[in-house]
């Protein structure tokens, strides 16, 4: 059960007041009483159950009177009773004291009694005597007697006891809010860590054979020679040219051979899947299936290779300025500035189905159907990856200058340069789904 707070407001005022001499007096007390619980909040506009009763002699004396009530408290947690109803109030002998005045209540207006308190009765009640110390007629003023000697100084009274603690006053209106304090000073660049070792280039794949060459095919049968002419006449005395014999006939062409069989061609050499995308200011990556190689300045000057392991499917690559960025089915990989000098790969795991990609002076935005991943400039110097969750359905996206916009059907999402510098995410929701986009160059 919570302990609750019960404060006395403005206990016993107003206790009795003696009337004419022809009217009864009023044989009633009036109590105040506010109530807190154990947070100190006020329980207003409740009905509490409440027990009354005046002890005779001490704290623990005679009980005298007892009497039990079921009050509601107001809008202030206040609660106003009258002491004096029921049976033994107008019996008791007020002279007969010192009386006190106990209270319990219960705060969820049974007679389970949680709080309790208690005081004793000073001055005030003891205008009930009053109506029985007899008549109360005025009698006529006598002369005034000679003045006494002053008496010596009475000794100091003891201290009394704390008075009841009065109604909590209205809380003081509240400050208005100081002034922003001033950006502090940037911290101290660190040292630059140890570059990491350059990964094994993988082997180049085997060429494969040349196919056997087919034999030749088998030379033609040689034609039969036809027969020459007529017998050689006698040699004699030269005489007229005899008659030219005719001519033998050719022979036949001999049957062309069969074309030999082809080869069977020799197995197909690996397939290669090293590509290559290089940047307009002198980063040069070269990638496959496995790794990213970056190749930049260097942090102490001159150029050096960087290398990255690659997860998940790639699905291709984009560049802008002096930043590349490789795209799988679950990461983005940047190459860009360092901020300590140099160039570095930096990674971010994504979420979501493969959208699109653009980029535009520096700055690169991959996007997915959950997140936008946005690549540029940090605030500290060098390239770093910021997110920004993406709702609705991706429709498009506009790039301006250093500034990228992707937007859906019910938020634009805007990547661009940050009040203190480097890149962040800026996000608008839109009234209606948009139906074109647009800007300056």
């Amino acid at each position: 059960m919570k302990n609750l707070k019960l404060l006395l407001f403005a206990a016993l005022a107003n206790l009795v007041v003696l009337s004419s001499v022809w009217a009864q007096s009023p044989e009633r007390m009036s109590y105040q009483a506010v109530v807190r619980d154990a947070n100190n909040l006020l329980i207003t506009n409740t009905t509490i159950g409440m027990k009354i009763s005046i002890l005779q002699g001490s704290t623990t004396g005679l009980l005298v009177y007892s009497n039990t009530i079921s009050p509601i408290t107001n809008d202030n947690g206040l609660v106003t009773i009258e002491i004096g109803a029921g049976i033994g109030f107008d019996t008791i002998n007020w002279a007969n004291g010192p009386h006190f005045l106990k209270t319990e209540t219960d705060p969820n207006g049974g007679i389970s009694y949680t709080i309790s308190g208690i005081s004793q009765l000073l001055s005030v009640p003891y205008a009930l005597y009053a109506k029985t110390s007899g008549s109360s007629a005025t009698g006529a003023t006598g002369l005034q007697g000679i003045q006494g000697i002053q008496g010596t100084q009475g000794v100091i009274g003891a201290t009394g006891a704390q008075g009841i603690q009065g109604i909590q006053g209205t809380s003081g209106v509240i400050g208005s809010t100081g002034a922003i304090g001033s950006i502090g000073a940037t911290g101290v660049q660190g040292i630059q860590g140890i570059q990491g070792t350059s990964g094994v280039m993988g082997s180049t794949g085997a060429i494969g054979s040349v196919g056997a060459t087919g034999a030749q095919g088998l030379q033609g049968v040689t034609g039969v020679t036809g027969s020459s002419g007529g017998p050689q006449g006698v040699t004699g005395a030269t005489g007229v040219t005899g008659i030219q014999g005719s001519s033998g006939a050719i022979g036949i062409t001999g049957v062309t051979g069969a074309t030999g069989l082809q080869g069977a061609s020799g197995p197909a050499g690996a397939a290669s899947t090293t590509q290559l995308i290089k940047t307009g200011d002198g980063k040069i990556v070269v990638y496959n299936s496995s790794y990213a190689y970056g190749f930049g300045l260097h942090s102490y000057g001159g150029s050096s290779w960087v290398t990255q392991s690659i997860s998940g499917v790639i699905l291709g690559s984009i560049a802008s300025d002096s930043s590349v960025v490789i795209y799988t089915t679950t990461h983005v990989y940047g190459f860009g500035p360092h901020n300590y000098g140099g160039s570095a790969w930096v990674t971010q795991t994504t979420s979501g189905t493969f959208v699109d990609a653009v980029s535009s002076s520096g700055r690169i935005v991959v996007y997915t159907s959950s997140y936008a991943y946005g690549f540029g400039l940090h605030s500290y110097g060098g390239n770093t990856w910021t997110q920004q969750p993406i709702s609705g359905t991706p429709i498009g996206h506009f790039a301006s200058g250093n500034r990228i916009v992707v937007y859906t059907s019910s938020y634009a999402y805007g990547f661009g340069l940050h009040s203190y510098g480097g890149s962040t995410w800026v996000t608008v929701a839109l009234s209606a789904t948009p139906t074109g986009i647009n800007g300056s160059r």
